[in-house]
This record gives C-alpha cells, sequence and structure tokens, in this order.
C-alpha cells in the first residue's frame, strides 16, 4: 500500500514529466519567434528563407501535434493540414487528396 507522501512524490514525477516537454518545446517556439521579430526588424533583408521556413514548418508540426494528439483528418480541402488534390476523376468530378501531416 503507498502512503500518501509516497503517493505525491509519484504524481509530482509524473507532472514534472509533462511539464519539461511543454517548457521546451515553448523556449524553441520563443526563439523562433525572436527570428521573426528580428526579420521584422531588418525588413526581411539578408534572411535564410529556406532555413527559418524549415525550422518555422517544425515548430508548428510539434505545437500542432501537442495541441492536437490525435486530430482526424476532414475528407475535404478544408482539412486542417491544408491537403493537396492527388487526382479529379473526369467522369464524377470527385477529388482525391492526400494530407500533407500526420494527424
Amino acid at each position: 500500500m503507498m502512503t500518501d507522501e509516497a503517493a505525491k512524490t509519484e504524481n509530482c514525477t509524473e507532472v514534472n514529466g509533462q511539464v519539461d516537454p511543454l517548457v521546451s518545446h515553448l523556449r524553441e517556439t520563443n526563439e523562433v519567434l525572436r527570428s521573426a521579430y528580428q526579420i521584422a526588424q531588418r525588413g526581411g533583408k539578408e534572411t535564410n528563407w529556406a532555413a527559418f521556413t524549415k525550422r518555422l514548418e517544425g515548430v508548428l508540426k510539434r505545437q500542432h501535434a501537442l495541441l492536437y494528439p490525435n486530430r482526424e483528418h476532414e475528407a475535404s480541402a478544408s482539412c486542417w493540414c491544408h491537403p493537396e488534390i492527388d487526382y479529379v476523376d473526369p467522369a464524377t468530378g470527385n477529388t482525391v487528396y492526400v494530407h500533407k501531416r500526420p494527424n
């Protein structure tokens, strides 16, 4: 049988295990926001857009996974992941979409 003190310690360990990744992600997001601010200050000049875009996409993808952990895709162009059209049936006009990100 677990004592009250042991249960509190176990609960704190569990909470800390959940908080640490969030704090880490918050720091990373803040770094990207600071970069965006600096880019804005320079008016976009002298910016490695490819590297910034890649970093931003990574942060947004991780943030989405944290905020919406099992979100279902919609079978339409209005899906949250902005799917691409893969095929349009010429006879029926039905469209097949390819989702860009896992849910």
